[in-house]
């Protein structure tokens, strides 16, 4: 059985920036790069919908994991699901505790071994078609939050390991979550999730596709 961390903060700090400074006076990045919502050229914002099991009690080899970016052999790469793991290759498990279902960051997962990057969540009170961008703060990093049908969370996953792969002046994905819906008795939340998986940019709007002419 894996167990959370009780530990509780609340961080309303602007989200930490890594920046490179010496890549960047060497390459001479455009001012573009600079603009914290577009930092240069940027692909499109993806989504997914997926089913997340209960981190306990889930059947053996069912996905309770959810990783913001996922490695997809046939859509490319979109937020997905698998099994909760040594390697801590994920964002985010949803938990049915006796209080109710929760949403708990990477960090709280486990021993120490889940708890050297950081995955903040903040519950926002707006539609999740009007979050159009990350907020800058507000994120909870060290606590799970309650969920329930119909609540939206904004997410930033700090030095997230697909970034890490890629050259980029930030290290920091940006995402928003809707709970769409709770199987009480499976024991499971299907969530519509929308990433932007430019590193640094935090667009959370997903561009309808190019008409065909």
């Amino acid at each position: 059985m894996f167990r959370f961390s009780s530990l509780r903060l609340v961080t309303t700090a602007p989200v930490r920036r890594r920046l490179l400074p010496a890549l960047v006076a060497v390459l001479g990045l455009t001012a573009g790069c600079s603009d914290p919502v577009q930092p240069g050229v940027l692909g499109p914002v993806v989504e997914n919908t997926v089913e997340l099991f209960s981190l306990n009690g889930s059947p053996p080899g069912a996905p309770n994991a959810l990783a913001l970016l996922a490695n997809a052999t046939t859509v490319g790469v979109l937020p997905g699901v698998s099994r909760v793991g040594d390697g801590f290759n994920f964002d985010l498990v949803v938990d049915f505790a006796p209080g109710g279902p929760v949403l708990i960051p990477v960090k709280l997962v486990g021993s120490v071994l889940g708890g050297q990057r950081d995955v903040g969540i903040r519950k926002v009170d707006v539609p999740f078609d009007a979050l159009t961008e990350g907020p800058n703060d507000g994120y909870v990093f060290s606590s799970a939050l309650p969920i329930a049908v119909g609540d939206v969370f904004a997410v930033v996953a700090i030095q997230a390991p697909f970034c890490q792969q890629q050259f980029s002046i930030s290290q920091d994905l940006y995402a928003k979550l809707e709970v769409e819906a709770i199987d009480t008795v499976a024991r499971t939340a299907r969530l519509h999730v929308v990433v932007d998986p430019n590193c640094g940019s935090r667009r959370l709007v997903v561009q309808p596709p190019t008409p065909t002419t």
